[in-house]
Parts: structure tokens; C-alpha cells; sequence
């Protein structure tokens, strides 16, 4: 998939790999998976050890071997919000010092998939002690700012008031790519989504 990111890890030490690898899941392929190939999900929950599958998965895509990414540590979990709707959270190996992935969350209906789902991304800050969240559409993504505690329940309760979140930066493709979600977002920020 991405033949150039092999040389990114040629010569570091494991935890140097598993740390990318980690960020490469969380930033490259958990957001594939849940705008794009949601019905995974419903598959992989059936599975005995999906988050495992999920982090080879991943690798596979990124043409790594699963022999030093600690795969046995990423967490798999999954419930209905209040308002009725599935989520599916992988947990990542804690990142140590340096900042890193938390959770990759799809929320959606997993009976419909091809529905409207969303996806964020919880981060340890480089600001000690913090989190940060971003929301990620089929069109780009979006720094929402400093998120939860670091926890998926605190994740899960912020959900709750996403509306009121601001929207601190993105990254958008084309105007044609768009969904209603980016209008939104990008109105957020002060912007005209049809420029």
C-alpha cells in the first residue's frame, strides 16, 4: 500500500516500530476501515480476538511482520451510545512518553454500515497530561482540540457535546468530496465551505 513507509522503520529499535506502527494504525488505517470499510467491524466483532485481528490487519496493509508491534496489547471494545447507535473502539498499547494513539472510535449502526458513521481519534498532547481528539470524514480531518481524560468513557460521555466543540485546524480534500459533517466543520471554523 504505502511501499516507502517499509524504510521508516528499517534499523529502529522495537519500541520505535511499535510506536509508528501504532500512529500509522490509528492515523492511516482505523480511518480507512470505519468511512470506507465499515462492515469489517461487524465481522471482526464476531471474531474471538478482534482487536488482533484489527492490528494485523494493519500491519499486513502496511507490509510490516506482526513480530515486534506488541498486537497482544491493543484492546477491542464495543456497546450502543444512548442515542442507539453501535461504537467500536480499539484500544492502543500505552505510548510511554512520547505522544501517541489512545483509541480509534467508529461510531455508526453496524446493521448498516454504509450509513453515516463517524470517526475520531484520541491522542496523548504533547502538552503533558493531556489528550487531544480528532474527527476524520472520507473528506479529511479535523483537530476538535484538547480532548478527555484519557479514558474510553470520558471519550464516549464527550461525544455527548461535540456540537460545542470548537474545530482548531483540518485538512480537506476537494469541495466534490464533502459530506454534510465537513460543511458543518468547516463552518466551525469561520469558513466557507463552498470556496
Amino acid at each position: 500500500m504505502l511501499p516507502w513507509l517499509r524504510n521508516l522503520f528499517a534499523g529502529n529499535s522495537s519500541d520505535t516500530i511499535a510506536a509508528r506502527f501504532h500512529h500509522d494504525a490509528a492515523y492511516l488505517i482505523f480511518p480507512c476501515y470505519a468511512l470506507v470499510e465499515p462492515h469489517e467491524f461487524k465481522a471482526w466483532a464476531a471474531e474471538p480476538r478482534p482487536a488482533e485481528l484489527f492490528a494485523t490487519n494493519a500491519a499486513q496493509l502496511l507490509k510490516l511482520s506482526t513480530a515486534r508491534l506488541h498486537i497482544d496489547r491493543f484492546g477491542w471494545h464495543q456497546g450502543k451510545l444512548d442515542d442507539g447507535r453501535d461504537y467500536v473502539a480499539i484500544q492502543y498499547p500505552e505510548p510511554g512518553a512520547s505522544p501517541g494513539p489512545l483509541f480509534s472510535l467508529w461510531v455508526g449502526q453496524l446493521d448498516n454500515p454504509a450509513g453515516v458513521n463517524s470517526c475520531f481519534l484520541m491522542s496523548t498532547s504533547s502538552v503533558a497530561g493531556q489528550t487531544a481528539l480528532r474527527q476524520f470524514t472520507q473528506a479529511g480531518h479535523y483537530d476538535r482540540g484538547p480532548g478527555p481524560e484519557s479514558r474510553l468513557d470520558a471519550l464516549l460521555e464527550a461525544l455527548k457535546t461535540l456540537d460545542a466543540w470548537p474545530v482548531l485546524g483540518c485538512e480537506v480534500g476537494a469541495k466534490d468530496t464533502h459530506t454534510e459533517v465537513d460543511r458543518v466543520l468547516l463552518q466551525k471554523m469561520g469558513l466557507n465551505p463552498d470556496d
